[in-house]
């Protein structure tokens, strides 16, 4: 993607991106209709007071603009800077290669000598199951994109584990059973409807990358419900819960949104 050519004005790019202030600092564009790759606006005038990073969602490169904005205005900001955007990176998301490492607390220590998974509620048949018994539970390999609710995606993601539909096959949850909710070994807990851990959307995790987890990650063993933000997926899990009412864990009460879809950027409560 060259320099752009607005009127009398030259923006410098970048990477594919808009560099510099992209309708940023004051940039001012009159006169006849123009294009750019086939996207037009009319004639008139724009004036944005806003350095602009290419990883900000549309809504928000219009909540940053000040002044008249023209919708068609707002239509080619949103190609400009989403053009050379991966389609798997939900808006407001950056790409990292690196595993950020974020807790409420300190990293516990767990044994798998003594460490347990308990799985009841709104059940026909609770178990509690040791370390080697859930190894001889069906394992699974999952490949997926995890995006965590401070901004990061990390795509191609490899997770080996026990799916929650296996584990719904054994407990088998009453009807009247809407969500699970997640208890870790320091105190976190979370809550997801049910309807999204089924049909392979979910697992309890226990290797990433072909290793244990390592204890800063969430081993020995987490929960991983890829296409929710990653606060759903409760590190350090002992217990599963499976409840015939919505609860709210750790970071819900604390304005957190319930539910946390990162395609519609839900990561706050709006009321």
């Amino acid at each position: 993607m060259g320099d752009q050519v607005w009127g009398d004005h030259v923006v410098s790019t970048h990477g594919g991106y808009l560099e510099e202030a992209c309708l940023g600092a004051a940039l001012v564009v009159r006169g006849s209709p123009r294009h750019v790759d086939g996207v037009g606006f009319d004639p008139g005038y724009l004036t944005a007071r806003a350095k602009l990073s290419p990883n900000l969602a549309p809504a928000h490169i219009c909540n940053l603009i000040s002044g008249d904005i023209p919708s068609n205005a707002c239509m080619l900001l949103h190609h400009l800077l989403n053009r050379n955007r991966d389609p798997r990176l939900p808006p407001g998301q950056h790409e990292t290669k690196n595993f950020p490492v974020l807790q409420y607390g300190p990293v516990p220590k767990i044994d798998k000598a003594t460490w347990s998974l308990k799985v009841g509620g709104s059940v026909e048949n609770p178990v509690n199951w040791t370390w080697d018994q859930f190894q001889t539970l069906p394992m699974t390999d999952m490949r997926t994109d995890i995006h965590c609710v401070t901004n990061w995606s990390k795509f191609d993601t490899n997770w080996r584990g026990v799916r929650l539909d296996d584990i719904i096959e054994r407990v088998k949850p009453k009807p009247t059973a809407k969500v699970l909710f997640a208890r870790c070994y320091d105190d976190y807990s979370t809550n997801v409807p049910i309807e999204d851990v089924k049909g392979g959307q979910a697992m309890v995790a226990t290797r990433y990358e072909g290793s244990e987890i390592e204890r800063k990650h969430g081993g020995p063993a987490r929960l991983l419900v890829p296409h929710l933000y990653f606060w759903k997926s409760a590190k350090w899990l002992r217990e599963l819960e499976f409840l015939d009412y919505d609860d709210q864990g750790f970071w819900e009460t604390k304005a957190y949104h319930n539910y946390g879809d990162p395609w519609k950027e839900q990561r706050y409560r709006t009321s």
